[in-house]
């Protein structure tokens, strides 16, 4: 009313000078430019301005390295899938799929005694070119894999149960999935591989002529690995679907509108998506946003200035003091929610066990001993962290509680490193040993990425380590290009978080020696039984019991130090209605997010 009373006053008198004009209008101006820093904005229109701290690798989901934030930029709302996590549910959902599969037992024949998985993809389901998305889609999307030329050896590690696929002759939506032997992940794993236009990315039909259950035969793919399509096609696959958006086609609900490297990635809603249709009954169907903005940056100062200036509608894990500044700044909060949610990420050390210095596990106990993890926890991280014993979630019901916290002992370290044969020979205060014929000091390279608080807990651990005669140098490095080099195993010591979820762990693809994915080189054929026993047991019980002695033999072996499980910190604008949160990574569904009216 006070604005509406000033803008409403008689035209001023010709004696009001011109020094009292000018005092009206600064006065307007400010009052106005308050009022708009304290309203809920929605200049900037319907889209989400999100921070991550990477950009992804490429927009092609299966070739290549990927990371985290390639699943959310990319795998949520490019691609499609059977069925997809809720993070706000915290439970599968059906994506692509009708319903969950009906699952059978396999009675006769190759795979006897393995299991089935029948599906339907909805009716409603189609590409950009409005052609529906089929079965055949589907398996030309699991040989895609299974291509031995594909760079996407990761992916494979996952499928690599599957035996074959049957597609029903009278519905070409309607298709089985044969599982090689009982496997316990198998529908989590369907679930998630996503599913690729068949037109678009083999437009010579040169993967046709293969079937899935040669393609996943070790025998016959010694001569299949010969094939010229095999190569060709891959040789288009791994080089033309990265970044180019006219590449980029999945059924979900976005596309590709621009990539400007290292700065931003835009994603833009799609014109009468089909999922519109079912979007009322379906959550996973809600795309709400006409655009998704993502801003790439790992400096969390820099992230908080455009936070603080409105840049940014949404910025995640945020350092645990800045949190605690954001919560007493009321004037951040008229315009943003502040959420802590208990989350699924862990965080630990993991060593290249295949490095000298650290093949011998008495080594890698002396470093757990000789970090003061707690002090860690109290300096950096207040309330916004607990510590983790095994790399097996708190809250599933398979997690070892008895197995204590590692302790800082530095004499417990010292001595541990004197039994493996350490010491300090040459009086410089790090210990040293003959490798390979030559004295070799006990220092280790950390490589860390550059994120608040990672360097100033590297610093701590380089204290405590320095008193149990370990080097420490720290090696920040750009997140993709640290992810590459622990693929390469090219480090020795690496800080690494993961995301956890509900669903049941497959240590296969990371912990099975035969897998490139296995980072650390660390295993041995017990360990690799043991994993392969835990993935095809069905009885659940039996199957904890396999998960608990796969937690006794690292905890015991210690190719990695666990430190964390942390809450997730975020920050969210006040232009959207109230979001669901989840413990599951990323912890919100940016295409759900709905502008207030």
């Amino acid at each position: 009313m006070y604005f509406k009373n000033i803008f409403q006053q008689k035209p001023l008198r010709n004696r009001m000078n011109f020094n009292k004009i000018l005092s009206y209008t600064c006065f307007i101006a400010i009052v106005a430019t308050t009022f708009q820093n304290c309203k809920t904005d929605n200049s900037k229109g319907n889209e989400v301005t999100i921070s991550i701290a990477a950009e992804p690798k490429h927009l092609n989901i299966i070739s290549g390295v990927t990371n985290g934030y390639t699943r959310q930029v990319v795998e949520r709302n490019i691609f499609g899938y059977l069925g997809d996590l809720d993070v706000t549910k915290n439970q599968f959902t059906c994506f692509l799929a009708k319903k969950a599969p009906e699952v059978n037992t396999i009675t006769e024949g190759k795979f006897k005694g393995a299991l089935s998985f029948t599906y339907e993809i909805l009716d409603e389901a189609q590409w950009d070119n409005a052609t529906p998305v089929t079965a055949a889609d589907m398996e030309f999307s699991i040989k895609t894999i299974l291509n031995p030329k594909v760079d996407g050896a990761d992916w494979r590690g996952f499928v690599d149960f599957i035996g074959d696929i049957q597609i029903d002759a009278a519905n070409p939506k309607r298709f089985t999935i044969v599982s090689k032997t009982p496997f316990s992940l198998a529908q989590e794993t369907m679930n998630n591989v996503p599913i690729l236009p068949m037109y678009h990315f083999d437009p010579k039909g040169l993967m046709k002529t293969f079937s899935v259950s040669d393609l996943n035969d070790k025998a016959k793919l010694v001569n299949l690995a010969n094939d010229p399509k095999i190569d060709e096609f891959a040789k288009d696959f791994n080089t033309l679907y990265n970044r180019d958006k006219d590449k980029v086609v999945g059924c979900g609900p976005y596309s590709l509108e621009s990539w400007e490297a290292g700065q931003r990635l835009v994603l833009k809603r799609k014109a009468n998506w089909w999922g519109d249709k079912l979007a009322a009954t379906n959550p996973m169907l809600r795309a709400y946003p006409e655009r998704l903005v993502y801003k790439f940056s790992a400096n969390s100062q820099s992230i908080l200035t455009e936070l603080k200036s409105g840049n940014l509608d949404v910025m995640a894990t945020i350092a645990p003091n800045d949190y605690d500044a954001l919560e007493k700044d009321d004037n951040f909060k008229k315009d943003f929610t502040l959420k802590m949610i208990p989350s699924g990420r862990s965080s630990f050390l993991m060593f290249n066990t295949l490095n000298p210095k650290f093949s011998d596990k008495k080594v890698r106990q002396a470093i757990a001993h000789a970090i003061d993890i707690d002090e860690m926890i109290k300096t950096l991280m207040p309330n916004a962290a607990v510590r983790m014993n095994t790399l097996i979630l708190p809250t599933k019901p398979y997690h070892r509680k008895d197995l204590p916290l590692i302790p800082l002992d530095i004499a417990k370290a010292k001595q541990l490193l004197s039994e493996a044969g350490w010491k300090d020979s040459n009086g410089n205060g790090t210990v040293d040993k003959v490798l390979g014929g030559k004295i070799t000091e006990l220092t280790l390279a950390l490589l860390i990425y550059a994120k608040s608080p990672l360097p100033d807990m590297a610093v701590l651990m380089q204290n405590t380590l320095k008193q149990a005669g370990v080097g420490v140098e720290i090696i920040t490095k750009d997140f993709n290009l640290m992810k590459d080099e622990v693929k390469k195993k090219n480090f020795e010591v690496v800080y690494q978080a993961q995301n956890g979820n509900t669903g049941l762990d497959n240590f296969e693809p990371k912990w099975h020696s035969k897998q490139s994915a296995n980072s650390s080189g660390f295993g041995n054929p017990t360990l690799d039984k043991l994993i392969e026993q835990i993935n095809m047991t069905l009885d659940e019980k039996t199957r904890y019991e396999l998960y608990n002695k796969f937690q006794g033999i690292i905890y015991d072996e210690m190719p990695i130090i666990m430190l964390t499980n942390s809450k997730e910190r975020l920050a969210v604008s006040k232009r959207f209605e109230d979001i669901e949160t989840s413990p599951n990574s990323p912890h919100y569904m940016e295409r759900s997010f709905k502008i207030k009216k």
